[in-house]
């Protein structure tokens, strides 16, 4: 679907609307004026269908309009001029146009978090190469971050105890976040905790040996 705007005012309601699909009006309202506008920001027109007591009406082109009033089906699509449209729409516009350009920005202020997976080799806390290797590269993501926030979640497969295997992940987590630590990353930042064998990444039987599944996962937000 095409983006639009759809402009829609009232006796009781003015309003600036985007989106795509159909308006069901006249059942509440005296009387509503639809128009159909072009995205003030890329200046693309789609379609919009307005429907009333049983007619539809499509409006198709840049600054058309549709009365509709209470209990009557819609009249056909009229021309409307971009002095009235301002008259009639120019503050709830301007309102719609500001509110978005504050969500945009709120968004970009707000970067999504990263996940980083170290694995570890059977039975131990020691990571294996790979993920040795990966620590700096967490550090100076974290540091690229205005206000980081670290956690450190340590993982087990199926073998073993389950208890044993809740505090071998938490031993995993602390090795981690001491690698961490020791390249350069501020000790404030960091939560750590353990999940043992509770939230495998890889679904096994008991006492099954998953690579996979063994392994430390450092969550930047």
């Amino acid at each position: 679907m095409r983006s639009r705007w759809l402009l829609v005012s009232s006796v009781a309601l003015c309003l600036c609307a985007i989106g795509c699909g159909g308006l069901r009006l006249g059942s509440r309202r005296s009387t509503d004026l639809v128009v159909l506008a072009a995205d003030p920001e890329d200046g693309r027109v789609g379609r919009a269908n307005v429907t009333a007591a049983g007619r539809t009406v499509d409006l198709t082109q840049e600054r058309t309009a549709v009365r509709v009033r209470a209990g009557e089906a819609p009249g056909p699509p009229v021309p409307i001029s971009e002095a009235e449209i301002q008259r009639r729409f120019g503050a709830a516009m301007a309102a719609m146009l500001a509110l978005t350009a504050g969500t945009i920005a709120l968004a970009a202020r707000a970067p999504q978090p990263r996940e980083f997976v170290l694995y570890f080799q059977t039975a131990t806390d020691e990571p294996t190469v790979e993920s040795q290797a990966a620590l700096p590269d967490i550090v100076n993501f974290v540091r690229g971050r205005q206000v980081p926030d670290v956690s450190v979640v340590g993982h087990t497969d199926t073998t073993g105890d389950p208890v044993a295997n809740y505090e071998l992940g938490m031993q995993r987590a602390r090795l981690i976040r001491d690698q961490l630590l020791a390249v350069g990353m501020p000790s404030a930042l960091i939560d750590i905790t353990s999940h043992g064998e509770a939230d495998l990444l890889v679904t096994t039987a008991d006492n099954i040996a998953e690579g996979r599944n063994r392994r430390v996962v450092v969550v930047v937000r």
